[in-house]
């Protein structure tokens, strides 16, 4: 049969996704609302929950009235100093202490906007972790929030395919406990070879919108590391050894043939 010789070589992964995300806050405080619960869809900039904020509330409120009080006295200063009236540091002091109080109050609003614990993607709530009233420390995961419509198999091949595979060579993927074939397309290459088991990395990337790939599912890929175009490609268990070197037997109108042949690279049985 005349066609393309290919040569496969097939590699175990698991399913991981760059947007599995566990949420963390960056302030502490004790968890005052839980807005979302687990398998709820959110937005990125949703927020997910909150911790207490009222200490940093009494500070924005009184360093609104501290700072409403220090911009009335520099307009004052202010209006005096253009027709010449007053010193220049009452003028210069009175803008200094109203600039500096602005600065503290937007900082203290930003820590405030901080106990808004917001979703970086948009996705699905697929863990939480916390329970409103515990103590949530800075770092501390309290959520995680995935988004699989796209996801990837990371596999280790053996250095001895270098050079042999590229970004954006397709593959065939497989995933045996779910019965699914798919195609794919390499997304990266490892430029460094790992001294522990002489292998070096590649990535594949996966469409995933209806869910069903999830993270550390086992899967295998098919990656093509040789193709030779027009090619007689034949079960080498009907190539037979003579005299004169190989050759396989043909039947042609019931009339048997020894047919001479060049034997090539072999790979799988073919």
């Amino acid at each position: 049969m005349r066609g393309n010789y290919e040569e496969f070589v097939e590699v175990a992964g698991t399913i991981s996704s760059d947007r599995n995300i566990l949420v963390s806050s960056e302030v502490g405080g004790t968890v005052t609302s839980l807005l979302v619960q687990e398998g709820q869809t959110v937005s990125a900039g949703q927020i997910l929950l909150t911790t207490d904020d009222q200490i940093i509330l009494k500070s924005i409120d009184e360093l609104e009235s501290a700072f409403n009080l220090a911009k009335t006295v520099y307009e004052k200063r202010k209006s005096l100093w253009d027709q010449n009236i007053g010193s220049e540091i009452e003028y210069l002091t009175a803008k200094n202490n109203m600039e500096n109080l602005e600065l503290r109050l937007n900082t203290t609003r930003s820590q405030w906007a901080k106990t808004q614990l917001r979703a970086p993607i948009s996705g699905i709530v697929d863990e939480v972790i916390t329970k409103k009233g515990e103590m949530a420390a800075p770092g501390m995961p309290l959520l995680r929030v995935v988004n699989l419509n796209e996801v990837k198999i990371e596999c280790d091949v053996s250095e001895a395919y270098v050079g042999k595979l590229k970004r954006g060579d397709k593959v065939q993927v497989t995933f045996p406990s779910i019965g699914m074939e798919t195609a794919a397309t390499i997304r990266s290459v490892g430029q460094v070879i790992n001294p522990g088991n002489r292998t070096f990395s590649v990535e594949v990337t996966l469409s995933n919108a209806d869910g069903v790939l999830k993270p550390n599912l086992l899967g295998y890929v098919k990656i093509r590391e040789f193709m030779e175009a027009d090619q007689v490609v034949i079960p080498t268990k009907y190539v037979q050894n003579g005299v004169e070197g190989p050759y396989v037997l043909t039947v042609k109108d019931g009339v048997i043939t020894k047919n001479n042949i060049k034997r090539g690279r072999s790979h799988n049985g073919l």
